[in-house]
């Protein structure tokens, strides 16, 4: 028998399930980087700050499930430049936002990044926004590999150096 994925807006039902897979999203990324509080210190804080931001910003929380587990999240929120920042044409000046996807372990393989960043795309499209980014640490190689093979390009690279 086929199992079925759902791809769906997010409810209050999914807090629990989203916030451990916030929190194992955040322990994978400070394995990456040594900036990053551990996962369970900061997953449910993190995620109600970007429910806040996702209201504001007309974004969206898409969950996937199996079997009413939830297997995998995205966070979509919309960003604009300054009004009087000319560098980009018009209607680039706002974009939607992909700032967090993960997909538990046991499910990764069958297409569910994919499907969530699909979901993302489609809200984009539905607020009239020409344009989508998503973002990753420069060394999560199996997010960039997903998103590469799902037609995200390079846009722009960030430099850092620490101070302290």
């Amino acid at each position: 028998m086929a199992v079925t994925t759902e791809i769906q807006p997010y409810g209050a039902e999914h807090h629990d399930g989203v916030v451990a897979l916030m929190a194992v999203l955040q322990d994978y990324e400070r394995e990456l980087s040594s900036d990053r509080p551990p996962g369970n210190e900061i997953a449910a804080g993190h995620f109600s700050y970007l429910l806040g931001v996702c209201e504001r910003s007309g974004g969206q929380v898409f969950v996937a499930r199996q079997d009413q587990q939830v297997c995998g999240f995205a966070v979509l929120i919309t960003e604009s430049e300054d009004v009087g920042d000319l560098h980009l044409y018009p209607e680039y000046k706002t974009w939607g936002l992909v700032t967090d996807l993960c997909v538990a372990a046991d499910y990764r393989g069958q297409g569910i990044a994919t499907r969530l960043m699909e979901a993302a795309e489609a809200h984009c499209r539905d607020l009239g926004l020409a344009r989508i980014l998503v973002t990753a640490l420069a060394e999560n190689h199996l997010a960039r590999d997903s998103y590469a093979r799902q037609g995200y390009r390079l846009a722009e690279v960030t430099f850092y150096k620490a101070l302290k």
